[in-house]
């Protein structure tokens, strides 16, 4: 490839390199999972985003809000 960009002869200019894979270059990993399940600080803005719920505590949904 650097011969080609580097190369003053016009007939190698003109030309365009192509190669067919026949199959991915790379292999697929394996799927992950997340197993965590438990409830955090981030599930109430997950809740909210996602399904518009709003926590039952008052001052949850103040702080979540502002």
């Amino acid at each position: 490839m650097s011969k080609l960009a580097s190369s003053n002869s016009v007939d190698l200019l003109l030309k365009v390199w192509i190669e067919i894979m026949e199959k991915p270059s790379i292999e697929e990993g394996p799927m992950i999972a997340s197993v965590d399940t438990e409830d955090d600080w981030r599930t109430p803005i997950k809740d909210y985003l996602h399904i518009e719920e709003l926590p039952p505590d008052r001052n949850k949904v103040i702080c979540l809000i502002e």
